[in-house]
């Protein structure tokens, strides 16, 4: 009962540093969402739990979280489903960028091999991470960093073309990334590489493209 309420906790406050990220990064007001995102948190808290405890996918857990983010930033955080896609992928990519870095960054320092299986080790990782990421979306929402372009509003129109035509092809392929990722995860020093590569990547084309977008808004 002791790990599943520790798992819970973590990952609940996981998924609020993530969606104040994700929120932060595209300049929405995080104050305005509390409610959405403690329910939301919740919701994929226990989906988290239930996922790799109760049917043992644990390779398939990140897929259930993007879907669960897509889904519920689109009808609970009232954005647009392309829009939606576009925040959970991006809040995603630089989450996982960030676990990365300090996941090389402790086992260059202390070498510790086990962080990502050891529990206790993984829910440290996880309280840390997200505390960078609260940081983060702090000193986003603080300087106005961001991106404007996204209407707060699931009706607004989004005509697949141009630039959103070519964001919509990365968001699908950056989909494919994160099911690789879920399978291979971090172990051994290739996987790591490629997913870092990947990673890294994906982050700066959607940069790049929602740069190109924000100019023409």
């Amino acid at each position: 009962m002791t790990t599943f309420f520790i798992d819970f906790i973590v990952n609940v406050s996981e998924t609020i540093a993530l969606f104040c990220l994700l929120l932060s990064i595209f300049l929405f007001p995080i104050r305005s969402y509390g409610t959405q995102m403690l329910f939301t948190s919740i919701i994929m808290g226990q989906t988290s739990y239930i996922v790799r405890e109760v049917f043992h996918l644990d390779n398939l857990t990140p897929l259930f979280m993007l879907g669960w983010m897509i889904i519920l930033i689109w009808l609970l955080f009232r954005v647009h489903l392309f829009y939606a896609l576009l925040m959970a992928v991006t809040g995603y990519f630089v989450y996982v960028a960030v676990q990365m870095v300090f996941i090389f960054v402790i086992q260059w320092l202390i070498g510790v091999e086990n962080l990502t299986t050891d529990f206790y080790y993984q829910k440290m990782l996880q309280v840390i991470c997200s505390l960078i990421a609260l940081f983060t979306s702090y000193i986003l929402s603080k300087k106005r960093i961001g991106f404007s372009f996204v209407p707060d509003r699931s009706h607004a129109k989004v005509p697949l073309i141009g630039v959103n035509r070519a964001l919509l092809h990365v968001l699908i392929v950056s989909s494919v990334i994160i099911i690789g990722i879920a399978y291979t995860g971090f172990e051994g020093k290739l996987q790591f590489a490629v997913s870092a590569i990947s990673v890294i990547t994906i982050i700066l084309i959607i940069v790049q493209l929602s740069l190109w977008k924000e100019r023409k808004e």
